[in-house]
């Protein structure tokens, strides 16, 4: 339903202000009038509905006039708004896009003072309304009837201005397009009517076209010739020019239209929706028109179902410490299996989303809970990971903590990605399987363990790293559900004076937080690149194999380990040692690397030991190009022994 806004500030006149903008919302393509009762004063009253059946609207004039002249209104819906406010711009702004507000119009009067504080209402809400907005002044007229419409031509905008006095004539009243033109020779009025037929072909309209009275009045002031060729006119449109085109028309028109004379026309200055709002509205027209809101059953079941699990309490305690604990022993691992178990176990994605809906709502009270929750079970999460990691067997740091430790650019995107989908998983009933698979890809346990672990084993730096990424997917989860959130419709439905401080300091520190690890992520995943991908050549050994093995060749001279392992995870008895050395090596050192590693991991066990024999390099680069029947000397080889 396309609504229009009519803005009022003074009682007197109000029914004529609203058959008019009935007139202009009609001629927009509205079928609502949303009236705000704007009173600019120092004692501040929230924007709030005004009850035609209650008697508040009683005690504010302004307010009763609008519920009369709203209810003496045929063919129109009425919502009757009432506020106070000494800079009510930004509230009256807030409200239009809360809305989807398709036209604004403001009821002023071109005698207001430009200081006055009705006039400074009218130049805000010129310059920063987001949809097509129209400054009216009656100028006297009651508005009950519109035989013709005047619009003024030649001026930037003058299409607009067509466009709308034609719409608002529709098929009954006569549109007059009006040129003034300086009466600079005795062809100026000829000049001006072949210009006015350029400009109306170029609209696409005959000046032979019934209903169509084209005019040129010769003035030697613009406002002059306008109200001149505007005489008998009912409403005059113009295309741009604000509250001082209007001031101009008016001042101008007291002494045009002396005592007595024939009544001026209503006047209506016509500014056109921002482009880039335009496009927005259609693109988000369309993303409706696809992706249909919430209603009002949906969002109370959401609320409950993100609420129920939004909350510390004896459950979420205990899901996520054990989902901790299997979250680091799978860590202590390298189990990706076990590790994927304990994302399904963690119940922390739920307050996460909570967060994400109350920033969309406004709503405190489910915003404490849910961040309480977090805090909690990231303490929780953060102790028993540690004490896990303290009380197992250290050896090396695992694979999976240390990949964790080296968080990069693609993981905000993905925590972006993953918050987006929860939230839209949480909100639609078809899909709400889809949150296990969320929560998998959103990994915020395992990160949570690692930092425990990299903790235990005193490696500050992939504990940072793992921190830096914990971070970064709160955040982007928390930005991602509260988008999505918005865009389905579950934001507060509460008509406030100013939106909640605590939102915008929120999302803007969350904002901040976001764009601080853009860089350390930036440089992790340029790192990322360099380094390609982590993929060993060879399995680790363990911490007392390899301290053996290196403790015999030490004491074998001039022999080197170049490397050792294992193959893989599922040929753990076979182990590969590959030595370099300057010349053989003895029988014995092969046979006490066998029953070293025999010994330490038993008989079971097979060692291929290859040795790398050094040779001298040399330079067989010639110093002169080389003839036809020069010859390249022999450079030195190296030769592969394998035991």
């Amino acid at each position: 339903m396309a609504e229009t806004m009519v803005v009022l500030t003074e009682p007197g006149r109000v029914a004529a202000e609203l058959r008019w903008a009935q007139r202009v919302g009609a001629a927009c393509g509205s079928d609502r009038l949303v009236v705000v009762c704007c009173r600019i004063d120092a004692e501040a009253e929230p924007l709030h509905p005004v009850d035609p059946g209650g008697a508040e609207h009683w005690d504010f004039g302004l307010a009763g006039e609008a519920i009369e002249a709203a209810e003496s209104l045929d063919g129109v819906a009425t919502d009757v708004l009432f506020m106070r406010d000494p800079e009510p711009a930004d509230t009256i702004i807030r409200e239009i896009r809360r809305r989807d507000i398709h036209s604004l119009v403001i009821a002023a009067d071109g005698l207001w003072p430009a200081e006055a504080p009705q006039s400074q209402l009218v130049g805000k809400l010129l310059r920063t309304a987001p949809c097509r907005a129209v400054l009216l002044d009656p100028n006297g007229t009651d508005g009950r009837s519109c035989k013709s419409v005047a619009a003024s031509m030649g001026r930037p905008g003058a299409g607009g201005a067509l466009q709308l006095a034609a719409a608002v004539a529709g098929a009954a009243a006569t549109v007059v397009p009006v040129l003034a033109v300086a009466e600079f020779s005795e062809d100026a009025a000829e000049v001006g009517r072949r210009e006015l037929a350029m400009f109306l072909r170029d609209a696409g309209i005959d000046e032979s076209t019934p209903g169509v009275e084209p005019k040129v009045a010769l003035a030697d002031a613009y406002p002059e010739g306008l109200l001149q060729g505007a005489a008998g006119c009912d409403l005059v449109v113009i295309g741009g020019g604000g509250g001082r085109i209007l001031r101009e028309l008016r001042t101008t028109e007291r002494a045009f239209h002396p005592a007595g004379a024939a009544p001026a026309p209503a006047i209506a200055v016509c500014r056109p929706a921002p482009r880039q709002y335009r496009r927005l509205r259609h693109l988000r027209a369309a993303v409706k028109a696809w992706l249909p809101e919430l209603a009002l059953a949906d969002r109370i079941e959401l609320f409950e179902r993100v609420g129920g699990g939004a909350r510390w309490n004896a459950d979420f305690a205990i899901m996520i410490g054990l989902a901790t604990v299997i979250a680091s022993l799978g860590l202590k691992i390298d189990s990706i299996p076990v590790i994927i178990g304990a994302m399904l176990v963690a119940p922390l994605m739920t307050p996460l989303i909570g967060a994400g809906l109350a920033l969309a709502q406004g709503n405190v009270g489910l915003f404490r809970r849910s961040i309480t929750a977090t805090i909690l079970g990231l303490i929780t999460g953060l102790t028993l990971s540690t004490l896990v990691g303290l009380v197992t067997l250290k050896g090396d740091l695992p694979l999976e903590v240390a990949v964790r430790g080296q968080p990069h650019l693609l993981d905000l995107l993905i925590a972006l990605a993953s918050g987006i989908a929860a939230a839209y998983a949480f909100s639609r009933a078809t899909v709400a399987e889809a949150v296990a698979g969320v929560a998998i890809a959103a990994a915020l346990v395992p990160p949570l363990a690692a930092v425990g672990i990299a903790l235990s084993y005193g490696r500050i730096i992939v504990a940072e790293g793992a921190a830096i990424l914990l971070v970064t997917n709160l955040a982007a989860i928390i930005l991602g559900a509260a988008f999505t959130f918005s865009v389905l419709g579950a934001r507060g439905t509460r008509i406030r004076a100013k939106p909640t401080t605590w939102v915008r300091r929120v999302v803007l520190a969350l904002v901040v937080l976001v764009v601080l690890l853009l860089l350390p992520l930036g440089v992790g995943l340029a790192d990322k690149m360099a380094a390609g991908q982590v993929r060993p050549m060879a399995f680790p050994l363990s911490k007392r194999v390899r301290d053996a093995i290196q403790a015999r060749v030490d004491i074998a001279p001039g022999v080197d380990i170049v490397m050792m392992g294992r193959s893989g995870v599922t040929e753990i008895n076979t182990i590969a040692i590959l030595l370099s050395a300057d010349r053989p090596v003895a029988g014995t050192l092969t046979d006490d690397l066998r029953d070293i590693v025999s010994g330490i991991r038993g008989r079971g066990t097979t060692a291929r030991i290859m040795v790398l024999q050094k040779a001298e390099i040399h330079d067989d680069r010639p110093e002169d190009p080389p003839t036809k029947n020069a010859s390249t000397p022999a450079s030195g080889k190296n030769r592969l022994m394998a035991d």
